[in-house]
């Protein structure tokens, strides 16, 4: 508990003389309104303070010098000295993080990003798509995209349909239109479709 305590106050900057001049060059990151995380935690890689980070976006290239782990309802800024992403999965050095022990303190900790900035990042990727408003020919207005699902042999939306999840393929057999400019996706689905997946 100490040493995660101690862990702490590094990635905040203060409480030591030292982790006091941290905090002064951390100052220059002011905390956003939002933030949106991008990944988890999920193992100790080396002795040097590694960290193997399991992606939300694994398609999506991000550029950031900093990350932000929630803790005690506060994001707390940590400066990212290392960051090299490979498909589901990137490696993490934080400048405050120096060996396994304080690495595997952050285990299962997730990484938020500021969301405007994440946003940007998003603008041109499958992920923009969240929070578009869906709407079917025949069914009328479906639900809000929540989610981006990427599979190997295919894009999945998530909708949030009368309060349940609803999957529906990005792909021209189901999407007839998608208007970037008022965030709107209309959807051509089989009559049976909602019914074929449980839903009434």
């Amino acid at each position: 508990m100490a040493r995660a305590l101690a862990l702490q106050a590094r990635c905040r900057g203060f409480e030591s003389p030292i982790l006091h001049v941290y905090s002064s060059k951390m100052a220059q990151f002011p905390q956003p309104e939002s933030y949106t995380a991008i990944g988890t935690i999920v193992r100790a890689k080396g002795v040097k303070g590694q960290m193997v980070v399991g992606l939300l976006y694994p398609t999506v290239k991000l550029s950031f010098e900093v990350v932000y782990i929630l803790q005690h309802q506060t994001y707390v800024p940590c400066r990212v000295t290392f960051w090299q992403a490979d498909g589901n999965y990137a490696m993490l050095a934080l400048e405050m993080v120096n060996d396994r022990t304080e690495a595997l303190l952050l285990q299962h900790e997730r990484l938020f990003l500021p969301t405007d900035l994440l946003k940007k990042s998003l603008v041109n990727s499958d992920y923009a798509l969240v929070d578009y408003l869906v709407t079917d020919h025949n069914l009328g207005l479906l639900g809000p995209v929540t989610h981006v699902e990427k599979k190997p042999w295919q894009v999945l939306l998530h909708i949030d349909y009368q309060g349940k999840k609803l999957l529906i393929p990005l792909h021209n057999a189901f999407i007839s239109q998608v208007d970037h400019t008022d965030k709107a996706i209309t959807t051509k689905l089989p009559s049976d479709y909602l019914a074929t997946f449980g839903h009434q």
